[in-house]
């Protein structure tokens, strides 16, 4: 037996002039959902499909902590090794924003 997924025409689907008449859509329960060992990505299974997404709220809540362990260093090397990986994570998502808008 083999299901059809449904066909819906979005009328706002372009992309520099184009526009997509048939988006095929399905939604299918959320199976598992698996978070990268470095905590950047999140896996998400539904279905017949693996979707990866970038872990937004990880690297705010990565950047909290650090600054967090930064207040309470010992030395000014651990507070500048902290600090670059603050700076690193900004940037990260300050590049994930850019690629959103």
């Amino acid at each position: 037996m083999t299901l059809e997924m449904p066909t819906f025409v979005h009328k706002g689907a372009a992309l520099d002039g184009w526009v997509f008449p048939n988006i095929r859509m399905a939604f299918y329960p959320i199976v598992a959902l698996q978070f990268s060992p470095n905590g950047r990505y999140m896996a998400v299974a539904a279905g017949k499909h693996i979707l990866l997404f970038n872990n937004v709220p990880g690297y705010q809540n990565a950047i909290d902590d650090l600054e967090e362990r930064k207040k309470g260093a010992a030395s000014a090397s651990i507070r500048d090794r902290l600090q670059t990986q603050i700076d690193e994570a900004r940037s990260i998502l300050k590049t994930m924003e850019a690629k959103e808008s």
